[in-house]
């Protein structure tokens, strides 16, 4: 899948009932963080929160997507990363690793993605 649309449709698929975000979830994100990333703003229009009325949904898919609410906390890179700042966009759902973007790169439409925990360093993710 390549597309938040092409996710879409694999939920409903799936019949796992989606709870998009309203606008004004979305714009106070936005306004947090200065701005986000197309694909995150779309992520959050089509499909928003799938664990909102799918609790057996976690199972499948240990990722949750922050919700708009939760996009003001930052991470502070560490070592050679120290002095940049990266927004959580996810977390798995036991809290050990987070997904982040680095924050000056949050004005791409497809920012790169870094892992992020208390036992390891910022590291890239491969979208392989």
């Amino acid at each position: 899948m390549k597309t938040v649309e092409e996710l879409y449709l694999y939920y409903k698929k799936l019949e796992i009932e989606v709870c998009p975000y309203s606008k004004e979830e979305i714009d106070v994100a936005i306004e947090k963080c200065g701005t986000l990333p197309k694909i995150l703003i779309n992520y959050f229009e089509i499909i928003g929160s799938i664990f909102e009325n799918n609790q057996v949904v976690m199972q499948e898919f240990p990722i949750d997507i922050d919700g708009p609410y939760w996009l003001h906390e930052t991470v502070t890179g560490k070592g050679n990363d120290e002095k940049d700042e990266y927004i959580k966009i996810a977390s798995d759902i036991y809290g050990t690793i987070e997904f982040v973007i680095r924050k000056s790169d949050s004005n791409e439409e497809n920012p790169e993605i870094y892992l992020s925990s208390d036992w390891i360093d910022v590291n890239k993710v491969d979208r392989k």
